[in-house]
């Protein structure tokens, strides 16, 4: 049986499938996942906030923390229900995945 080996550089893709971002946002592929499924006001939300992150990631009103669970992993508050987990990437920004806040906390563990 052959098995599938990591390839990291198959994590991201410059070209956005189901959203447009700028060409130095890059989207893992479990954030183009959860983008499909999200209700269009939460894209129209979270595009305005990835905007207001990219040009101040400082901004009070993002509410960006570390996540605790994945190292080098920050979360991104857009309301009360949803998150945007990024990375920081040397000249912009790698979108990890996006969601309710109970499911990414049920998926990646923390408490």
């Amino acid at each position: 049986m052959r098995r599938n080996h990591y390839n990291p550089s198959s994590r991201y893709t410059k070209e956005p499938l189901a959203c447009e971002f700028g060409t130095h946002i890059l989207l893992e592929t479990a954030f183009q996942r959860s983008w499909v499924k999200l209700p269009a006001y939460i894209q129209h939300l979270a595009k305005e906030k990835v905007c207001r992150l990219e040009n101040n990631p400082r901004c009070p009103s993002l509410q960006v923390h570390r996540y605790q669970s994945l190292k080098d992993v920050w979360i991104c508050k857009l309301n009360r229900t949803y998150r945007l987990l990024f990375r920081y990437l040397q000249g912009g920004l790698a979108l990890y995945n996006i969601g309710p806040h109970g499911i990414l906390d049920s998926k990646y563990g923390q408490k």
